[in-house]
C-alpha cells in the first residue's frame, strides 16, 4: 500500500520486497502507507481485498519505525491490532 497524501491510498499488486515495495511507493507516490490508528487499520484491510501487503513499519535495530520518518511520534500502537491472514 503506498500514501498519496491527505488519507488517499494506492494498493498495487506486483508482488515485491519490502525495500522494492518502499523504493516503488517513494518514486511513484508519497511512501508506504503508516496505519495512524484503528480506522485506517480496517479501511486498508477492506481496500486491499484482505490480501496481504506492506505497511511502513519495520523492525530494525531493537525498534519499530515507520518508513515515513516524520510520522514515528505521531502513530499511537496503543491496543492496536494489525489483521492478517
Amino acid at each position: 500500500n503506498c500514501f498519496l497524501g491527505s488519507n488517499n491510498y494506492t494498493f498495487e499488486s506486483t508482488s515485491l520486497s519490502w525495500e522494492d515495495a518502499q523504493r516503488y511507493c517513494r518514486e511513484k507516490h508519497t511512501d508506504l502507507v503508516t496505519i495512524w490508528n484503528q480506522a485506517v487499520n480496517e479501511q486498508l484491510f477492506l481496500e486491499t481485498g484482505q490480501k496481504s501487503s506492506w505497511i511502513g513499519l519495520r523492525h530494525e535495530n531493537d525498534r519499530w519505525q515507520w518508513s515515513n520518518v516524520s510520522a514515528n511520534t505521531g502513530a499511537n500502537w496503543g491496543g492496536l491490532v494489525i489483521k492478517s491472514r
